[in-house]
């Protein structure tokens, strides 16, 4: 049987907690947050849930250059680290990181095709679209209601 003394329990206490706090700190944690894709109100898009979310990543991943309408597409991205950038690659294209830097490599091998363009700022990111009638990006649920008029949801994730 071992015994332990009253300091040599306070030391493992001590351990423990230190050991909680590290994993704690070492261990990303995101919260999962709503996400809205906008596109300017003057594309007339409409669709299914499941078409609309086919579309839109065929779009990002510019393996579809016009939207249905004929409207010419202008996709913008964000931040590589962001939120908005990673909850769409998991949750809507359901790539890892890796797998979409080597779509782009691929892309630009291919047919010289770049990623779409990375806007760090919210309302930057609204200037744009607003400016172009297929302008589409990602934004956090929040910021919705910040959309001015000529900006629709077309889904939220």
């Amino acid at each position: 049987m071992i015994m332990i003394t009253q300091s040599g329990r306070l030391h493992l206490l001590r351990f423990f907690c230190v050991l909680f706090v590290i994993v704690s700190l070492a261990t990303p944690c995101f919260a999962e947050e709503t996400m809205a894709i906008i596109v300017n109100r003057g594309n007339p898009i409409s669709g299914t849930s499941e078409e609309l979310n086919h579309l839109v990543a065929r779009i990002f991943l510019k393996q579809q250059k016009d939207w249905p309408s004929d409207i010419s597409c202008r996709t913008y991205d964000r931040e590589q680290d962001s939120l908005e950038h990673q909850q769409f690659v998991e949750h809507k294209l359901k790539m890892s990181e890796g797998r979409l830097l080597a779509h782009w490599g691929k892309m630009k091998q291919l047919s010289g095709e770049t990623p779409p363009r990375v806007i760090r700022s919210s309302s930057i990111l609204l200037r744009f679209i607003a400016k172009h009638n297929g302008g589409i990006g990602i934004v956090k649920q929040e910021e919705v209601r910040k959309l001015p008029s000529s900006i629709k949801v077309l889904f939220t994730f």
